[in-house]
């Protein structure tokens, strides 16, 4: 989650005012029947964990669960997984707390008093705060409340509440870098300003510690509200590549089609009508013309005959040699040898006299010095 960044406006309980433009403030607030309990979660989200949390703690409160509030802040946030700190407060101290910061117009953040000094003692410190005939001490594990602890002054000093919380981390097996002794007497605004700008900076996650009613619902309205596009979104996605998976297979289809005859008219002439043509377009306008004619058609006779009277034209008997004629209904392809180049552009020219155009399709040279030649032949009244 990106944490908010930008200058916050830290405000001690009793100072806080409506006139105040509210959507960077932070209140301060001695909350005198507060605990935190650490907790690790395989997921994240604020209703969850606290839907979760609320089953671990309830048989511990017991009937008194009903008058506590909880409110989880999160501290470290991954992919499947969540860490943080349960905050459990008296429904009395989070009802006080709210009505302070009523008035206040924009978004007004509640911490306690003690937290604003986290940046001071360290992720692995601990504060012991002094102030309005209380002390609390508060100690950091990796910048996690695990130990919130608030007692009356009178029997006890801050040193003596030091002294049994050390006591306390090290039956606990932990560890503490640094201890704070802060009274509230000896504190500035200046300095509560700096020490909680520091506290933001070094753990970002302070950003969004919120112990007000207000800003835990408006949280969980984003989740849902989140949680709802997500949802939307996914089906969306899942809609385009069903659509997109469907017309790939369709283009896949088209594109084999395509292939397969696209590129090669011939085969689908002959998949038609059974024969072949080096002319299919041609030879297919030409069997559409004889069907509107009453199904009239060419026949090899007239063919053979104009071969035959323009073979003695094209030069010596001995010129060309016709080896291979395939009729189709509108011209012939002819395989044939001849002595050079010259007698086979005679032959052509011999082929326009009649009235056909002919296409040489390829010449080559063969042993013994002849020329071997494929020659297509078309009426010229066949339009393509």
């Amino acid at each position: 989650m990106k944490e908010k960044t930008g200058s916050y406006r830290f405000m001690v309980s009793g100072s806080v005012t409506g006139k105040l433009s509210g959507h960077d403030v932070v209140m301060l607030y001695p909350f005198s029947n507060l605990a935190a309990h650490e907790f690790t979660l395989p997921f994240y989200g604020i209703s969850k964990a606290r839907d979760a949390l609320k089953i671990r703690f309830r048989p511990l409160l017991g009937e008194g669960a009903e008058d506590v509030v909880f409110i989880p802040f999160f501290t470290q946030i991954g992919k499947k997984s969540s860490s943080g700190t349960l905050f459990l407060l008296h429904e009395s101290d989070a009802a006080a707390a709210e009505k302070e910061i009523a008035e206040v117009s924009g978004q007004c953040l509640i911490w306690p008093t003690p937290l604003v000094f986290a940046g001071e003692a360290g992720p692995d410190g601990l504060i012991v705060w002094s102030g309005g005939g209380r002390v609390t001490s508060v100690w950091l594990k990796n910048w996690t409340p695990v130990l919130y602890r608030t007692v009356s002054l009178e029997g006890t000093t801050p040193e003596a509440e030091e002294t049994a919380a050390l006591e306390f981390i090290k039956h606990a097996g932990g560890t503490v870098s640094k201890t704070l002794l802060v009274d509230s007497n000896d504190v500035s605004f200046s300095d509560i300003q700096e020490c909680g700008m520091r506290t933001v900076a070094s753990c970002p996650a302070y950003g969004r510690l919120d112990l007000s009613g207000r800003g835990t619902n408006m949280q969980e309205e984003k989740e849902r509200m989140y949680g709802v596009i997500a949802k939307s979104a996914r089906a969306v996605i899942v809609f385009g590549v069903t659509v997109l998976i469907a017309l790939c297979g369709i283009y896949a289809g088209q594109s084999a089609v395509l292939s397969e005859y696209g590129d090669n008219p011939s085969a689908v002439y002959e998949a038609a009508f059974g024969e072949r043509s080096m002319q299919p377009v041609a030879s297919a306008l030409s069997k559409l013309r004889a069907a509107e004619n009453g199904g009239a058609s060419d026949t090899l006779s007239p063919l053979l005959t104009d071969i035959s009277s323009l073979y003695g034209k094209s030069g010596a008997s001995g010129d060309i040699t016709i080896e291979t004629l395939r009729y189709g209904s509108d011209g012939a392809d002819i395989m044939g040898t001849a002595v050079n180049n010259e007698a086979i552009q005679k032959f052509r020219d011999a082929l326009e006299e009649i009235g056909y155009t002919p296409r040489t399709d390829s010449i080559q040279a063969i042993p013994g010095g002849n020329m071997r030649f494929n020659m297509n032949i078309l009426k010229k009244d066949v339009k393509i």
